[in-house]
């Protein structure tokens, strides 16, 4: 819920499209006084300022007056996520053909979630204007935990055991290096994947 608008009605925030909607009514609220919210919610950084992030200055006053560097941003500890999680994730993030790679992605979230909540949390971290200087990354540590069981579940054939014997799901305390070799691991299994699909419904397009 974002407001009351009067008694009985309710603005909500669309979380797939981040649209406000009035309910019960279900129109569509219009209103560029909640913008703000909006990019806070689900930011964009558009090409053209992609391009200048490492050749104009991204110091800044927020909106409450505090200082905030533009790429520098606290993600929220979370229970049940490694703590090199945070390392990983700014160290990637800060590098800049990493960053500008995730801030242009562009995939279909039911095919590669792990590479798209990245993309969001990329967008989130290098927003242009934040309501705050930190961060909570459930949906992608989510995203994470997921991919890395997936890594990590036994084999079936007793054949490939041996192989996937070592490959263990990181722990609370697990060094970044490892953390980070498993997500690189993840992120290329589903990208590959969504490329091999897009490069089939090209080819059947042009068979068509």
């Amino acid at each position: 819920r974002v407001s009351d608008v009067i008694e009985e009605h309710r603005l909500f925030l669309a979380l797939a499209s981040a649209e406000v909607f009035c309910l019960p009514d279900g129109y569509r609220v219009r209103d560029s006084s909640l913008d703000d919210i909006r990019h806070a919610f689900r930011p964009r950084l558009a090409l053209e300022r992609i391009r200048l992030l490492d050749s104009v200055a991204r110091s800044r006053r927020l909106q409450n007056g505090a200082h905030h560097v533009q790429g520098i941003m606290r993600l929220d500890a979370l229970a049940n996520v490694p703590l090199a999680l945070n390392a990983v994730v700014q160290g990637i993030l800060a590098a800049s053909k990493l960053r500008d790679a995730f801030l242009v992605l562009d995939v279909d979230p039911s095919h590669a979630p792990l590479a798209s909540e990245l993309a969001l949390l990329a967008h989130k971290i290098w927003n242009e204007r934040p309501l705050r200087t930190r961060v909570t990354p459930r949906a992608f540590s989510d995203s994470v935990r997921c991919a890395l069981d997936h890594e990590s579940a036994p084999a079936s054939n007793p054949s490939t055991k041996a192989m996937t014997r070592h490959v263990q799901s990181p722990s609370h305390s697990s060094p970044p290096s490892l953390l980070l070799a498993k997500l690189f691991r993840a992120l290329h299994k589903e990208l590959t994947l969504c490329e091999r699909k897009r490069k089939r419904e090209s080819d059947h397009a042009a068979n068509d």
